[in-house]
């Protein structure tokens, strides 16, 4: 399948694999969250609406506000799929079209295809922002993000509408 000899180019490592955190930009250098977005992996194709990206993040800059060093505000939005994005470190003000998002690490929101959103990281309760922010982000091509049925575990299920905000 697609021209690679699977006995001889694969070499299986029967170990566990995994990596580390993703670096973080350097303090002297200004990275926002659009800048600092690295794919991972990814599977299918956006022109034909099938597939997953898998993407980190690391930035230490806002997207909008005093803290750019120019004046003009970003802003963006996904035309190939929605956005699940988990905070690892620090956590994410977001604004969408929609409305305003606080989302600390351990939480995760969604974003859907087509949303104009800006990210720039959560300030603190004493007014403070961290200084960088890091975390993972997944993108689906087909479809949307929606709750799971309950299906036949009824009342007890693990993933009722009443423990997620929106």
């Amino acid at each position: 399948f697609g021209g690679a000899d699977w006995s001889s180019d694969m070499k299986l490592d029967p170990n566990p694999m995994r990596w580390g955190p993703t670096p973080l930009p350097s303090s002297n250098s200004s990275v926002n969250f659009l800048e600092g977005i690295q794919t991972l992996l990814g599977s299918g194709d956006p022109t034909s609406k099938a597939g997953i990206g898998v993407y980190v993040y690391a930035f230490n800059a806002d997207m909008s506000g005093e803290n750019r060093s120019t004046t003009a505000d970003w802003h963006t939005y996904n035309s190939d799929g929605d956005f699940l994005i988990v905070p690892q470190q620090s956590g994410l003000w977001i604004q969408t079209e929609i409305g305003r998002m606080a989302v600390s690490p351990r939480e995760f929101c969604v974003i859907p295809r087509g949303v104009v959103f800006t990210v720039n990281i959560l300030k603190t309760n004493e007014g403070e922002s961290e200084k960088f922010a890091r975390g993972y982000m997944l993108e689906i091509f087909r479809g949307h993000f929606q709750l799971p049925e309950l299906g036949p575990i009824g009342s007890n299920g693990l993933a009722n509408a009443r423990d997620f905000l929106h």
